[in-house]
């Protein structure tokens, strides 16, 4: 019936035995809904059951009812059902996270803690908006399906795109010892970009180039180049929130500092620079 969704039906004339059933697979993606409903009759017993599974981010769950009798008109003189929800809890240093069975070794991602609550997802393979796992209030994200002894990917990406912040290359290569697990931080500390205008008394600074070092002796930050065109306008990559930054113009001998506000986002528009007029 195309997709995931199959029909079978099945009579055996010689013993008078048929099995009809509708199914409909489960994948590993969040949010996967499975099933499979049929009606059997085995010389004098009929029998009608149904299966459903369901896949969550923290957890997989699947319920089960059997219903039989001795004619289709007594099918529920019997009924069985059984319902199964099931969950694990990782650690990785001190990375914690709730999600679904781990069959073998797991890896837990979550942000750089500068990207306070940015949603990570996960997954062997990203296709569309399908994914294993994703962090969140309950800790981080928990991809439990990694084989050991073996060369696999796990590819990420923010739970939010539009948020706008660099995950880096989106994949990492990893050949897990038996029953082991990783520890992911994706992004870093350095995800603002800014964008501005600089003037001086006589308007825009325009094809004016230099260089961006940190004011405030962060080590971890490598310094920019900095350039202005035609309007005077300029962008930045790279920055994190709540630094202090100082740009150096070495054609004219001129400098200015600014910083990156605690609650500006991802992208900050910083109101035009005012530096000296060239002497």
């Amino acid at each position: 019936m195309g997709g995931r969704t199959r029909v079978n039906a099945d009579y055996r004339s010689r013993i008078d035995n048929y099995r009809a059933n509708i199914s409909r697979g489960a994948d590993n993606s969040i949010g996967s809904f499975g099933y499979d409903a049929g009606i059997s009759q085995f010389g004098d017993q009929t029998q009608a059951d149904v299966q459903v599974q369901y896949v969550s981010n923290r957890f997989a769950a699947r319920a089960d009812v059997t219903s039989s009798g001795n004619s289709i008109g007594d099918v529920f003189a019997q009924q069985r059902a059984r319902v199964q929800i099931s969950s694990a809890i990782a650690f990785a240093d001190d990375t914690f996270a709730i999600g679904r069975p781990v069959t073998n070794s797991f890896a837990v991602a979550s942000s750089h803690p500068a990207l306070k609550s940015q949603g990570i997802v996960t997954a062997r393979t990203l296709e569309g908006s399908e994914y294993y796992a994703r962090s969140g209030a309950l800790g981080a994200a928990l991809q439990g399906d990694l084989s050991a002894y073996s060369e696999q990917n796990i590819q990420f990406d923010a739970a939010d795109p539009e948020d706008g912040f660099d995950v880096g290359d989106g994949v990492v290569l990893v050949e897990p010892p038996y029953r082991s697990g990783y520890k992911l931080v994706i992004g870093n500390e350095y995800f603002v970009s800014v964008i501005g205008r600089l003037e001086d008394p006589d308007g825009p600074v325009t094809l004016e180039s230099g260089t961006v070092t940190s004011a405030d002796g962060d080590e971890g930050f490598k310094p920019l180049v900095f350039f202005t065109n035609r309007q005077g306008r300029y962008a930045l990559f790279g920055l994190a929130v709540g630094k202090r930054y100082r740009v150096e113009l070495p054609q004219s001998g001129r400098q200015f500092e600014f910083s990156v506000p605690e609650d500006g986002g991802a992208l900050v528009r910083l109101e035009p620079v005012q530096v000296p007029a060239v002497e």
